[in-house]
């Protein structure tokens, strides 16, 4: 009995949120009639009056002869401010845009639809709303066949509008060596379905490798022929050009495509020059030489050895080593007084006391245990450990912390009161017996 009531009133409210005739998931094909190889858009967009729903794809359109490529895909929150074509009032999202060519060989191309699964905010039924896309009419033209003053060119299959380039005016090589030649072809068709081009080569030219690579630029592309080849000539020849038919669609003609023929340089590799000694002559012998007088042949090879010397010199026996840095004798540093630590003290103006004292500390440290003067102030406290009272030697740290810890902070605030700084030293004073 519950789940019977419960039917109801799911039948009952499910309506309050979706009409009957919306929400709906149109298929737009542009154009509906077209010809094998011609290239349209296929775009699914959702009808509904709710200007906030959920969409998420439950089943992804089949393309079955088509050659496909996604352009557009859209789930999740939706807000459809466009207002309905087809629908007063509501208002229509596009979920998906796709871009299709028929393959040539297939006869009978259908598209399958797509399943979207929607919520709306103000739905109470519990569960979302499954839309189908809409079946689209559509027809296939089939081509018409080639004017009798083309008939005798290959049809390359491709669909669309195209023209020919090539990659250079002129291609220079090397008798029976690798050369390369390349031809774009550029436009808005059918790319897929051209393959390669049946070029006829000439008994002096040797094809290895043919490749092909596509270049997209978004509403045209570049699809570029690489042919791979030998030459066995030795004198300028020519790459034969290529004809050939392509459908154009919006006209509805065939029309002519051509490559020209491609210029051919030899290139012969220059060979080095051989001298035989017998028959060279002494004049060419000296002939790098700036005279063939004596006087002058002695100057030039004697600044040539001075300029060799002068190099080998500076490389060899023109370094110098650093010497290591040695720290300024204990004699040079200044001494300090216990009167000039009272003095630094009174003087409230300067915030030199820490430093003043320790100088004076390490001074009278030096003067007991002259061992310490080369060691930095840390080493040299931590090896009086053993000739000093530990109270001692725990006091001087304390400075020297302090005096670093003031050096550190951006306040220059040692932590400790200068009055409290003074008694430790007065301390470190009585230690030392000074």
């Amino acid at each position: 009995m519950v789940t019977t009531v419960y039917f109801l009133i799911t039948l009952l409210t499910a309506p309050v949120a979706f009409s009957h005739a919306l929400p709906e998931l149109e298929v737009e094909l542009t154009p509906k009639r077209f010809y094998p190889g011609q290239t349209i858009s296929v775009n699914f967009i959702l009808h509904a009056e709710e200007p906030f729903l959920e969409a998420e794809v439950m089943k992804f359109p089949e393309f079955r002869g088509f050659w496909s490529e996604n352009m557009t895909l859209r789930q999740g929150p939706l807000q459809l401010v466009e207002r309905s074509r087809r629908h007063p009032g509501a208002r229509q999202f596009l979920i998906g845009s796709y871009s299709l060519q028929t393959i040539l060989t297939k006869a009978n191309p259908t598209i399958l639809p797509m399943k979207i699964a929607i919520r709306s905010p103000n739905q109470t039924s519990p569960g979302p709303l499954v839309l189908e896309s809409l079946e689209s009419p559509m027809e296939l033209i089939p081509l018409p066949k080639i004017p009798p003053d083309l008939k005798s060119l290959p049809f390359l299959g491709a669909v669309g509008s195209f023209r020919a380039t090539t990659g250079s005016p002129t291609v220079s090589f090397i008798p029976n060596e690798p050369a390369i030649i390349r031809w774009n072809l550029e436009g808005d068709g059918n790319f897929a379905e051209i393959s390669e081009l049946p070029v006829a080569f000439p008994d002096n030219m040797q094809k290895l490798s043919e490749h092909t690579s596509v270049l997209d630029h978004g509403t045209e592309s570049i699809k570029t022929f690489e042919f791979l080849m030998t030459i066995h000539q030795d004198t300028d020849t020519e790459f034969p050009g290529y004809r050939a038919t392509y459908f154009e669609p919006q006209t509805a003609e065939y029309k002519l495509i051509e490559w020209p023929a491609t210029p051919l340089k030899v290139m012969i590799p220059v060979q080095p020059a051989t001298i035989d000694p017998e028959s060279a002559s002494p004049e060419s012998q000296t002939a790098f030489l700036p005279d063939s007088s004596w006087d002058q042949q002695i100057l030039f090879w004697l600044i040539l050895v001075s300029i060799v010397g002068i190099n080998f010199y500076i490389l060899w026996f023109g370094r110098r080593k650093r010497a290591p840095y040695e720290p300024p004798p204990p004699d040079m540093k200044p001494r300090m007084t216990w009167k000039q630590v009272e003095a630094s003290f009174q003087d409230t103006s300067s915030d030199s006391f820490l430093d003043v004292s320790n100088h004076w500390i390490r001074n009278c440290l030096e003067e007991k245990f002259p061992e310490i003067r080369l060691m930095p102030t840390n080493q040299a406290i931590r090896s009086l450990s053993n000739k000093l009272p530990a109270e001692l030697i725990t006091k001087i740290q304390e400075l020297n912390n302090a005096r670093m810890a003031k050096c550190f902070s951006r306040q220059h605030d040692s932590g400790l009161k200068p009055s409290t700084c003074y008694e430790l030293i007065r301390q470190v004073k009585s230690g030392l017996r000074l």
